[in-house]
């Protein structure tokens, strides 16, 4: 029996070795000044997002009026500066493609930080698996403390083997710059409009991924209310020319949410007159101006 659990022992130590080892070489080995590991795995992203230096930032001694989470739809369209004008202290921690299950970890990790929390709930973040984001979260610095649990909740072996090559990623990004300059406390201002048609392309929504997110807004719901936290849903005007096939079925989910759990639920994705040449700067994403008039109107609604 001892024989058997030093052989395991040995396995074990051997088998770290190798796997480390291996991924050493990928990362060191070089192809065009790239590391090897990018033509190896696609999810390892060797560019750090905005998203790790605005959570290194994040006050973690202070409570903050309000919170922001969601995906680029929250960092894009909510200004602290604009709500900070009228008296709230605020936080954004929207990320690229964070869907509610990734805003459901953050959450956890910081809701002693707030006392309200507005997620914003656009029905594409509602349509990715939270993969996406953590990808990019694992290679910008984020620490263990919330890619261990999200990991969990993603329970993806892709992403336990993210997580398990973390410091080897972090080396290799240390010195590189962020994909975005500057933010404000979370908010990514962008000054440019569209100034002509926008290719509206249709998304479709899956069924299958909406009910598995609608679960996480869910425990969102659950985590503010068992912490005393109020909570506003709320969808931040998007162009009325874009087609989202399944989009209500979505918005029904989150309304049925609302009314349970007897939150607000700010339905203004296609409820506002910004215009979408002048008030956007992309296909779905408002510029500065449209961030100005949506943000006043939403504190007006708030008050």
């Amino acid at each position: 029996m001892k024989k058997r659990g030093t052989q395991f022992l040995f396995f074990i130590v051997l088998f770290t070795l190798c796997y480390y080892g291996i991924y050493w070489l990928l990362f060191t080995i070089k192809i065009n000044k790239e590391p090897l590991i990018k033509n190896v795995q696609k999810e390892i992203i060797l560019d750090k997002d905005i998203f790790g230096k605005v959570y290194s930032e994040f006050d973690r001694t202070k409570k903050y009026d309000i919170l922001f989470l969601g995906s680029s739809h929250c960092y894009r369209s909510f200004d602290p500066a604009i709500f900070e004008q009228e008296g709230y202290s605020c936080y954004n921690l929207g990320s690229s493609s964070q869907a509610p299950l990734n805003s459901f970890t953050i959450l956890e990790q910081t809701i002693n930080n707030c006392k309200q929390v507005i997620f914003e709930v656009y029905p594409v973040a509602g349509n990715l698996t939270g993969t996406e984001a953590y990808y990019s979260m694992a290679c910008s610095g984020i620490p263990y403390s919330l890619l261990a649990p999200m990991a969990l909740e993603l329970n993806n072996l892709r992403c336990y083997n993210i997580l398990s090559i973390k410091q080897l990623i972090d080396h290799n990004n240390e010195n590189k710059e962020y994909n975005i300059k500057s933010h404000y406390k979370g908010y990514v201002e962008t000054k440019d409009s569209l100034k002509q048609k926008g290719n509206y392309e249709e998304i479709i929504l899956k069924k299958t991924i909406l009910n598995e997110q609608i679960e996480y807004v869910n425990k969102i719901a659950n985590v503010c209310e068992k912490n005393n936290v109020a909570l506003t849903l709320v969808y931040a005007p998007i162009p009325k020319e874009l087609k989202l096939t399944n989009e209500e079925y979505y918005i029904q989910k989150i309304e049925d949410i609302a009314s349970t759990k007897n939150i607000k639920f700010l339905n203004l994705g296609r409820n506002h007159t910004l215009n979408s040449k002048n008030n956007f700067f992309d296909d779905d994403h408002l510029n500065a101006g449209g961030v100005k008039l949506f943000n006043e109107n939403l504190i007006e609604i708030i008050k």
